[in-house]
């Protein structure tokens, strides 16, 4: 018979090595992070723009590097960085053969996000491209790295109706009984005909709320021309607040302790523009549009910037202090995909529980709720195994 206390080592030191094992993943999908940064972003201020050079073989296994990368959206960014890492090294060239396949799919796969996009500018003229899609719409040809599954789009409330009407007509498909207007902010999803790649979402504003200092006027004024025609983008400003508040407080991850690499990667992006605001000035933006639980989710987010850049400039000493064990707990779980279940189920009636501490957002809840089809969505979330909100 076993030892108990012999299985229990045994146990904890098969547990040590796999943390390790993961940890040591995770640092190196890191460094290739910040190498692919560095070469297609230029310095952060205050960061250092050197890429963290490999001196021999890749100390992980490829496949789990890659299915870490996978997991977090960023395959294209953690490829380019390993090959620019490894520099003329003797085994880039064995790698750069091996992660060809998936890197000829990225392309691929934004050129097609770009054409469906080039679609939609010139159905919906005037249309502001946000997130994702406003980095495919900007410059020509589009990134690769930005991995995606839907494009959204802000438009007037004048324009939402012949807008899904239009699409309707070319064979889009979704859910258009679940639009409340009297309490949604964009259109339930909407789903191309044939091969297109991503879903679109209709905007009427980025939350909830219905002004602020992201409300969908001042985002017209601030915004400028893409280079697809019929678009425009919002300023960087506001792109880094709005990314801020839909990865932390929409998708809950700041109240759940999880971060994406994706969401660190389109920051890191917009933080190195001649335009970007500091931190401090992006915070008092999501104070104004979701008070101290937005201006936490902040400070907890430019942490995380902080460390995954090596960027002390991103977040102030006490943001850092802080918020250190939510950073270290979130970095913890990318790319395991178990932890993020554990995450999002005990979170399932988080969103519930804030409407209730919230008579604006109890409203908006409360309004959704009298739309059956609306009504049937939310329960759905609620019962073990129904769909979490945000991801």
């Amino acid at each position: 018979m076993a030892d108990p206390a012999a299985v229990a080592v045994a146990a904890a030191a098969a547990a040590s090595a796999e943390v390790a094992a993961a940890a040591a993943v995770r640092g190196e999908a890191l460094a290739c992070l910040r190498a692919f940064a560095a070469q297609a972003f230029g310095p952060l201020p205050g960061g250092d723009p050197a890429p963290d050079r490999l001196p021999g073989p890749l100390p992980v296994p490829l496949t789990a590097l890659l299915r870490l990368a996978e997991a977090e959206g960023v395959t294209e960014a953690v490829a380019a960085g390993l090959l620019a890492r490894l520099g003329a090294a003797p085994e880039a060239r064995a790698l750069a053969l091996l992660l060809a396949p998936p890197r000829r799919l990225a392309r691929a796969r934004a050129d097609a996000h770009a054409a469906e996009l080039a679609e939609l500018g010139a159905l919906i003229p005037g249309a502001l491209a946000l997130k994702g899609a406003a980095m495919l719409a900007e410059v020509a040809p589009p990134p690769a790295w930005r991995d995606m599954i839907d494009l959204d789009l802000l438009v007037t409330p004048e324009a939402l109706g012949p807008a899904v009407e239009a699409l309707r007509a070319r064979g889009w498909t979704g859910d258009f009984a679940a639009f409340s207007a009297a309490s949604d902010y964009h259109f339930p999803a909407l789903i191309p005909p044939g091969a297109a790649p991503a879903s679109v979402e209709l905007h009427l504003r980025l939350h909830w709320r219905k002004g602020g200092a992201l409300g969908p006027g001042a985002l017209r004024a601030r915004a400028r021309p893409a280079a697809i025609a019929g678009l425009r983008v919002p300023a960087t400003a506001d792109r880094i607040a709005h990314l801020i508040l839909h990865a932390q407080i929409a998708d809950r991850r700041h109240a759940r302790t999880l971060a994406r690499l994706r969401d660190a990667l389109d920051w890191r992006m917009l933080a190195g523009r001649a335009d970007a605001p500091d931190s401090a000035a992006t915070l008092e933006t999501l104070a104004q549009d979701g008070g101290g639980r937005a201006r936490r989710g902040g400070e907890a987010f430019f942490a995380l910037q902080s460390g995954i850049w090596h960027a002390p400039e991103a977040a102030a000493p006490a943001w850092r202090t802080r918020h250190g064990a939510w950073v270290e707990i979130a970095l913890s779980r990318m790319g395991n995909a178990e932890a993020w279940r554990a995450a999002r189920d005990a979170d399932r009636l988080g969103g519930a529980l804030a409407a209730l501490r919230s008579p604006a957002l109890l409203r908006h809840m409360l309004s959704g709720m009298a739309n059956p089809a609306r009504r049937t969505r939310f329960l759905a979330r609620l019962r073990p195994g129904g769909a979490p909100r945000g991801d």
